[in-house]
């Protein structure tokens, strides 16, 4: 017969490893798309290849060709849902006139078939768009964080390509999730920055341009950066990083 304390050991080891990790995400990602248009338009647009599920968190970032002033006017999808535009746009001036990136989202979506179609000041010449679905996220006042820049000659070295350093988060296991455009670079030769997935990745519109999106669970709340690093030379680049808090635990969890 085993001793008690024998026993107590054994019921905290089966308790250990039965009981989950704190510092795991309990957000996932679901599903993502990317395009590119290059004839002169006010619109871009995206379809989800799945539909969208009750409660989702819907996320966007879209890259165009800027020269004229040309800013977004609004982003709204099938599903009736306006989007919000998160903080102002980033721009880079290349040789042939300036480009432009930001990013929008919309909290707790309802479920069926959805596109996301993204209005403009006025016609722009090049335009691409990147959309990513996530589970587990807060369905009201998720955003948390959020940083963006444009770089000039980032170089190809390890997570050259970045958003800058956003504040410090408030909560663990936040989704990070960035995207970027690349201008004049040599092909889509796009990795993810240290600790990122890739979820999206290749030449937009027009080929001489690239997009890519990635994500991470930040386990620890901190500082974060979205970074990217680029496998060839690039002359201009935008990266965006918005971080997105968990539900808040209930009581007793």
């Amino acid at each position: 017969m085993l001793s008690k304390l024998l026993r107590r050991a054994i019921l905290v080891a089966v308790t250990v490893l039965i009981l989950p990790s704190q510092s795991l995400a309990a957000w996932s990602h679901v599903q993502s798309a990317k395009a590119g248009a290059d004839a002169a338009s006010t619109t871009i647009a995206l379809a989800y290849s799945s539909n969208v599920t009750s409660g989702s968190l819907l996320w966007a970032f879209v890259g165009w060709y800027c020269a004229a002033g040309e800013t977004t006017s609004s982003a709204a999808d099938s599903l009736s849902q306006t989007w919000t535009f998160i903080g102002t746009q980033e721009t880079v001036t290349s040789v042939g006139g300036a480009w432009c990136g930001r990013t929008a989202r919309f909290y707790n979506s309802v479920a069926g078939a959805n596109t996301l179609t993204i209005t403009f000041s006025a016609s722009t010449q090049y335009r691409s768009l990147i959309i990513h679905e996530y589970s587990g996220i807060a369905t009201s006042a998720a955003l948390d964080q959020e940083i963006g820049q444009g770089q000039t000659a980032p170089g190809t070295g390890a997570n050259a390509i970045t958003s800058g350093t956003t504040g410090a988060t408030s909560a663990a296991n936040e989704l990070v999730v960035a995207g970027m455009l690349s201008v004049r670079g040599t092909g889509p030769a796009i990795s993810a920055g240290t600790g990122f997935t890739i979820r999206q990745n290749g030449l937009g519109a027009p080929t001489f341009t690239s997009h890519a999106s990635e994500d991470l669970n930040l386990v620890s709340a901190g500082t974060t950066a979205g970074t990217f690093t680029f496998n060839s030379t690039t002359e201009y680049t935008i990266a965006i990083v918005n971080t997105f808090k968990e539900p808040a635990a209930s009581p007793g969890a």
